[in-house]
């Protein structure tokens, strides 16, 4: 068991003893928060799957039931678990779990993406369209943007 806080000696010939440290508390992680930013989604049925969209090709639109601007991703990409996990670490999510903790924050999130943020179907998108997330009949479908050849 690792000790928590440091030995203090009140004076010369005496026992140390613990004190507690003064290290702050872990932040709070919002798994839906990093995943709503970084566009991540996961398609059904494939385990290693997530589709994510590209930060650097974001396309500004406006939404008419709330009137804010949105960044969209204009290319999506799909990447394996492992390179997703790599994405993460470079955005600050935690991969070692922290004491206490059952998940560390990498496990939390792409649990979170495959509970919530969980694609029933990727289509290829009709050239010339914007590539999207549209929703139809209430299930979550994504459209990618088909590269030219």
């Amino acid at each position: 068991m690792k000790r928590r806080g440091k030995a203090v000696k009140k004076k010369r010939g005496d026992a140390a003893t613990s004190q507690p440290g003064s290290a702050a508390p872990p932040r709070e992680f919002d798994a839906s928060a990093v995943a709503d930013r970084l566009h991540l989604w996961w398609q059904n049925g494939d385990g290693q799957a997530f589709i994510i969209g590209h930060q650097s090709e974001c396309v500004v639109t406006s939404d008419a039931d709330d009137g804010i601007s949105h960044a969209q991703p204009g290319v999506w990409g799909v990447y394996p678990e492992r390179k997703i996990v790599n994405i993460l670490r470079k955005n600050w999510v935690r991969q070692k779990v922290r004491d206490g903790e059952i998940l560390s924050e990498v496990d939390e999130l792409l649990l979170y993406v495959m509970e919530h943020r969980r694609l029933s179907e990727t289509l290829e998108a009709i050239p010339g369209y914007r590539a999207e997330i549209a929703v139809f009949l209430r299930k979550p479908e994504l459209a990618r943007q088909v590269l030219p050849h």
